[in-house]
């Protein structure tokens, strides 16, 4: 491959990353992420300077991927050879944002998952010793009223127990998520000026 083909290959790469960080393809929900890519193909190719006449949004995806696995590469690379600088790239800041996104969706996931699992397992208890306690004063029909009253105290503080439990991870989530929301836009817009930054210096040498 000549160094004009390199060149050309290298810009379609940066401009499907920029693209890809500001509508964010693979944040979307399951089942919708092959649509979104397919916006994307669409936008990146309405635009003339993208120097590329078909683009699928399989191919944009399939690229995407293999640009982020062959990062992921480089950085662990980069950690085992400690002590050596290299020089970032408009390519390499791209990449370390989206592979960030993508880092903090996987564990905002797993966090949803972990949260639900808690509420069945808390509703599953709450149940559980709801049917016991049915079935205890079924076969006991003559028991004293203090023993009922403890009975009826003992599901309402379940109930209780229940709902301040969902509460809880409800918030929790909810400030997290905020949180992470914050934080993310904050680092977008730092490395969307970065990104930026390095387009103009590498505008500027092309035409030096």
């Amino acid at each position: 491959m000549g160094p004009k083909r390199r060149n050309v290959s290298a810009e379609k790469d940066l401009a499907l990353l920029r693209q890809a960080l500001s509508e964010r393809p693979f944040l979307k929900e399951r089942g919708k992420p092959m649509a979104a890519w397919g916006d994307l193909a669409t936008q990146l190719l309405s635009d003339d300077s993208f120097s590329r006449d078909k683009l699928s949004a399989k191919n944009a995806q399939t690229r995407f991927d293999k640009l982020v696995l062959q990062k992921r590469q480089q950085n662990s690379a980069a950690l085992a050879a400690s002590g050596i600088d290299e020089e970032e790239t408009e390519k390499d800041v791209l990449l370390d944002e989206l592979i960030a996104l993508i880092d903090d969706h996987a564990e905002a996931m797993v966090a949803e998952k972990e949260d639900a699992k808690r509420k069945r397992e808390v509703d599953e208890t709450a149940s559980l010793t709801a049917r016991q306690l049915a079935t205890e004063s079924m076969c006991d029909r003559s028991e004293p009223p203090k023993r009922k009253r403890k009975e009826e105290e003992m599901k309402a503080f379940l109930l209780e127990l229940k709902a301040i439990e969902s509460k809880e991870n409800k918030d929790d989530r909810e400030y997290k998520e905020a949180e992470r929301a914050c934080e993310r836009e904050e680092d977008r817009r730092f490395f969307l000026q970065l990104a930026k930054s390095f387009g103009k210096h590498f505008n500027k040498s092309q035409n030096n």
